[in-house]
């Protein structure tokens, strides 16, 4: 579905418009996070270790945020398409659209860049492995060796 909505998009000139730009950009944060983060959520042993661990709560984060943010976008879109139908076209245009697009995921990621400072791949004594947010044990993004 994702791929079909991206292609027609992208091919067809006519369905660019600023509400189809918004629900691809819905679909593309939607599918990462139905691909990414929800097929890892079930287990409760975490065996891809620190690293992915760390990725995978940040993009868990950012498509949450993003899919959130979007939704607000398409509504603040179809309100004025609404409500101020006439002054509004110049407003809706598809290169404000993208801006808006592009400034919510540089907002989302800028604001995510604590979570991977935030969570671990957690190892107790003779118990498995988790992903867990992380406070009082030693966290870092580099791995031991280096330090």
């Amino acid at each position: 579905m994702f791929m079909y909505l991206q292609y027609i998009i992208i091919c067809l000139q006519y369905m660019r418009s600023p509400k189809n730009l918004l629900i691809a950009n819905l679909a593309m944060a939607d599918i990462t996070f139905i691909v990414i983060c929800a097929p890892f959520a079930i287990p409760f042993h975490w065996p891809f270790g620190n690293i992915f661990c760390k990725i995978w709560k940040t993009t868990n984060y950012c498509t949450a945020i993003v899919s959130v943010y979007t939704m607000a976008l398409i509504s603040i879109e179809r309100f004025l398409a609404i409500v101020y139908p006439v002054k509004s076209i110049s407003w809706r245009t598809n290169v404000n659209i993208w801006i808006a697009i592009v400034t919510t995921w540089m907002i989302v990621l800028l604001f995510c860049c604590p979570v991977p400072f935030s969570y671990v791949a957690i190892t107790k004594q003779h118990n498995p492995v988790y992903c867990r947010f992380c406070i009082y044990e030693t966290n870092s993004i580099i791995p031991e060796s280096w330090e």
